[in-house]
């Protein structure tokens, strides 16, 4: 607390009408009241007392004409006194000055008697310096004169019988050098005849009691404003979910329109091949619009724009339907699947959105398929009470007690679970949770690990709890619904095709490659491994993912060139590596029983299998994600989505290197020195998007590529035109992910860089990337010498890549004249990325780093929004700010600022 500052807080009295105190805590002889007709002396005679001031002058108390005896204090000589008397006094003495806290004695005019000893050091003062001066005076209160004039009041507000009491700051330690906070009280004392005699003044030291307040006080206000942040963030999360499953539903919907109108034959019959490609493809972006779907049905959700249309339902033959639907998923895992829906519930209909309760089903039981290898499934509806209940019970891997009251929570995902597959977002059963609450009902999770689960769904019947202005009214807003295919077709990806597997152990036993997969170009010219010269035979390759669509598809792009053996899960390509030891592994990271990082491990630890090449495939983004692989031990990283071309090319140069290794090891270091290169360029690559969105846009991009390569001018007069639509919508959508991952590496915590990056380099590796586009512009590119700043060197690197980037983007007719420098200012480094360029209009100067945000027209200025949204999340991770100053038609400045220097 600030010396100075009063604490004028008033404490009720310990009694409630606030009457006087009748005993005093400090007991008076009453004795020396009897044998002297004045009150009880505490001035001794001589000239100090008679020269000190005295309150009468200043503080009135009684106006009427004293007696004699109530004029002025009488005085005892000690001489006159009794040895008794004497006595007393001094042991009395004594405990007041034992006392740690404040007390004293105080005249009914204010006038000091006694003060104890511990508040006279406090104060640095000794009582022959203040006895009889106006208590006000004293050392204690020279504060303020605020506080001096509180104390005065107080002393007038006694003397008149009141009980007062308040907080205030006060010089009590360090010989009166330091404050401290005091609990002040001043107590009236009366004598026999009913008239206040006596002040009693005490106070206790709560400094630390209000230092403590204080703190508490100081956390809350934190916590408030924390509060509020979080609530913003949530706020700027929900918006920026609701933005980006917008902006992915339009490519989506030029991706499937022609892919469904390609595989109803609408022009005609399907050239060998290409129905099977444009079924993986459609598959997967069916299974991309239903991931879109579920982050735009909770961002409605959250932002309390949700709109239900409640029908009267025959929800038991609703159900029976849906749940039929996994009927053949069920079969072909050799699970059995119970629907007992009962047809009538009772007398009054439930009401219920058709497509709220669509995916309230559809996601129960797929979620019970996923979870149970073995025995079955049953969904079962009843009523209950004044409801209708929908069951889900399964004899699957049960869900451990302690994760249960976690259940609902989104992206919520139980570690090291046994399920048919690693894929998932969490979002599913928190989905399901949310559509319930909406309808006015209730979900549980009863669990035994290792005995299955019984998910319960309960909905009342009748309209009463629902909202009225929502019955049988048409949602305004666009259907977020799927059809049940998706989920199916979903489910029955994650069992192993059993068929594929089949042929092609067939064609391993007669060492001849698969018949009727697409052969992929060797991008550097040469023939495949099988071409090799008699006796070598094609190398080996084992291929863990438990993607089914992904197995195949990568299985039949490597096919021409390898013995690919493909399995769905870590535990099976273990097993396969110890029998028949590969060449090479190709693992998913993301995997059920055993995953990517477990299976490296097993390899690694087993002297016989240690020295085989592994390259690991995931969509986990990151630079971390890719040196934690390669830390583990892996030989490479690949990130999904990948490029046929790229794969192949990686997979090839690995298991040319282990045979050259077995072969020879003086060529070891060698090939260890391209493999670190090869490395090396890997960190180069841009993050990945989530395991989910990945792989299905990668399979679509990739199989168009193809068709409209291997097929060009045989789908009719369309079919070329609609594969350019899926292209191109392909490859719109690779560069938002692309940007997307991006902006989402930058705004997570990470670990934060230890050591100081050289900004010049950083230009330079900048300008190298951007060599293409400041040779088209005609660009003049100028720079001081910059300084060396604490930063991860790749994030300074695309910032100034997008900043010079955006000066060459958005030029005016004549060359971009771009400087780029940096000065110092107290305790950071201002950067600044100048232009001569279209400029900005000031009014937009804020709104141009949000993401998304666009000035003008794709057309116009191609781009995604995203690159000055990156480039404030960069500058805020390291610290700083940035800004633009800019006039439209005169060039752009950009600042940023990053903390360093003395």
């Amino acid at each position: 607390m600030p010396s100075g500052m009063i604490v004028n807080k008033v404490i009720n009295p310990e009694q409630p009408d606030n009457r006087q105190v009748a005993v005093p805590p400090l007991q008076i002889d009453r004795r020396l009241l009897d044998t002297e007709p004045s009150p009880f002396p505490s001035v001794p005679p001589g000239p100090t007392s008679e020269t000190k001031p005295t309150v009468q002058e200043s503080l009135p108390i009684d106006r009427h004409k004293p007696s004699s005896g109530e004029t002025e204090m009488a005085t005892l000589s000690t001489a006159g006194r009794s040895a008794e008397i004497v006595e007393h006094e001094r042991r009395a003495a004594v405990i007041l000055d034992g006392m740690y806290q404040f007390v004293g004695l105080l005249d009914p005019r204010g006038n000091i008697l006694e003060i104890n000893r511990s508040a006279l050091e406090g104060a640095g003062v000794r009582i022959e310096e203040i006895r009889g001066t106006p208590f006000w005076t004293a050392r204690w209160w020279q504060v303020s004169e605020e506080l001096q004039e509180q104390i005065r009041s107080g002393i007038r507000r006694a003397a008149a019988g009141e009980f007062v009491r308040f907080e205030a700051e006060v010089y009590g330690e360090q010989s009166g050098l330091a404050t401290i906070i005091v609990d002040f009280s001043l107590r009236p004392i009366r004598g026999e005849s009913g008239e206040i005699e006596y002040l009693l003044p005490e106070a206790r030291n709560i400094t630390e009691r209000k230092q403590a307040e204080d703190e508490v006080a100081r956390q809350a206000r934190e916590l408030r404003l924390l509060n509020e942040r979080l609530k913003e963030l949530d706020r700027l999360k929900t918006q920026f979910f609701a933005n980006v499953s917008h902006e992915f539903r339009t490519p989506l919907t030029l991706m499937l329109g022609p892919l469904e109108d390609a595989l109803a034959n609408a022009d005609g019959v399907l050239p060998p091949g290409a129905a099977r490609n444009l079924a993986v493809s459609h598959r997967n972006a069916l299974r991309l619009l239903k991931l879109v779907n579920t982050m735009l049905d909770f961002s409605r959700i959250e932002a309390g724009r949700v709109q239900a249309s409640y029908q009267p339902t025959d929800i038991a033959a609703f159900t029976a339907e849906l749940a039929s639907n996994f009927r053949s998923a069920c079969e072909k895992a050799g699970l059995r699947l119970i629907v007992d829906c009962a047809p009538r519930l009772g007398t009054d209909p439930v009401y219920v959105d058709r497509d709220m309760w669509e995916k309230i089903v559809l996601n129960l039981i797929s979620n019970a398929f996923k979870f149970t290898l073995k025995g079955e499934i049953e969904v079962r509806l009843d009523s209950v009470g004044p409801g209708a209940r929908l069951t889900v019970r399964d004899t699957g891997v049960g869900i451990p007690s302690d994760e249960l009251p976690r259940m609902f929570e989104r992206f919520h995902r139980i570690e090291q679970s046994r399920g048919r597959t690693h894929e998932g977002t969490g979002i599913g059963l928190a989905l399901v949770h949310e559509l319930v609450k909406i309808h006015g009902g209730t979900v549980s999770v009863d669990s035994v690990a290792g005995e299955g689960s019984t998910f319960r769904v309960t909905v009342p019947f009748g309209t009463a709890h629902l909202d009225p202005g929502r019955i049988g009214k048409v949602a305004e807003l666009a259907s977020t619904g799927v059809m049940p295919s998706a989920f199916i077709e979903e489910a029955l990806g994650w069992l192993p095709d059993e068929a594929i597997e089949n042929r092609r152990a067939r064609a391993v036993d007669s060492s001849m490659p698969i018949k009727g997969e697409p052969r992929v170009p060797d991008p550097a010219g040469r023939e495949p491994l099988d071409n090799e010269p008699e006796g070598t035979g094609k190398a080996r390759i084992l291929w863990a993912d438990d993607n089914a669509d992904m197995r195949g598809y990568v299985a039949r792009l490597l096919d021409d060139r390898f013995d690919v053996h493909a399995v769905p899960d870590g535990e099976v390509a273990l097993a396969s590596a110890r029998a028949h030891p590969p060449d090479l592994v190709l693992s998913d990271v993301m995997m059920p029983k055993l995953d990517g990082f477990g299976l490296l491990r097993a390899l690694r630890a087993d002297a016989e299998l240690r020295e085989i090449p592994v390259i690991l495939l995931s969509a986990r983004a990151g630079e971390e994600s890719r040196i934690e692989g390669i830390e583990v031990g892996a030989d490479d990283y690949l990130v999904k989505p990948f490029s046929a071309r790229e794969l192949i090319a990686r997979v090839e140069t690995h298991v040319t290197t282990f045979r050259i290794r077995r072969e020879a090891k003086a060529a070891l270091q060698k090939a260890n020195d391209a493999l670190a290169r090869s490395n090396a360029d890997l960190r180069q690559f841009a993050y990945s998007a989530s395991h989910d969105l990945q792989e299905p846009l990668r399979i679509v991009a990739t199989y168009s590529e193809l068709l409209r390569k291997e097929f060009a001018g045989q789908l009719r007069p369309n079919g070329d035109e609609y594969i350019g639509y899926v292209i191109d919508g392909a490859l719109r959508m690779e560069q938002l992910l692309a940007d997307l991952r991006a902006y989402n590496q930058v705004s997570s915590t990470g670990q934060e860089p230890t050591e100081d990056v050289d900004a010049n380099r950083a230009l330079e590796k900048a300008l190298a990337n951007l060599e293409v586009a400041i040779k088209e512009s005609g660009a003049s590119i100028r720079s001081t010498a910059l300084p060396r700043v604490r930063i991860h060197n790749v994030h300074l690197e695309q910032l100034l890549q997008n900043l010079i980037g955006n000066s060459l983007r958005y030029r005016s007719s004549s060359p971009p004249q771009i400087g780029v420098g940096a000065e110092q200012r107290d305790k950071e480094w201002r950067f600044s990325v100048q232009d001569n360029g279209i400029g900005i209009d000031p009014q937009y100067k804020e709104q141009i780093f949000e993401i998304f945000k666009r000035l003008h027209s794709a057309a116009a200025y191609p781009g995604t929004g995203m690159g000055l949204a990156i480039c404030q999340r960069i500058v805020e991770r390291a610290g700083g700010r940035i800004w633009v100053e800019s006039e439209v038609g005169r060039g752009s400045t950009f600042f940023f600022t990053i903390p360093g220097g003395d």
